[in-house]
């Protein structure tokens, strides 16, 4: 019997089109492994996370954000 390694399969970068407070098309170059986004307040932190996790369907609010 033949066997086949699985393969990793994951997002060189996503572009982000006119999601929530970006104008424009903003894009998020991603690599293997841990991935950080670093910024100051209101620079759009959340809502770049909020944006891929709806790319992978997460979009319900209670898994988004914890309080």
């Amino acid at each position: 019997s033949s066997s086949s390694a699985a393969s990793d399969v994951y997002k060189r970068q996503v572009t982000i089109n006119g999601f929530k407070c970006f104008r424009g098309s903003r894009t998020l170059s991603l690599t293997k492994g841990l991935n950080c986004l670093q910024g100051s307040n209101g620079a759009g932190k959340t809502s770049s996370v909020e944006a891929i996790c709806c790319l992978f369907g997460i979009n319900r609010h209670e898994t988004l954000r914890y309080s």
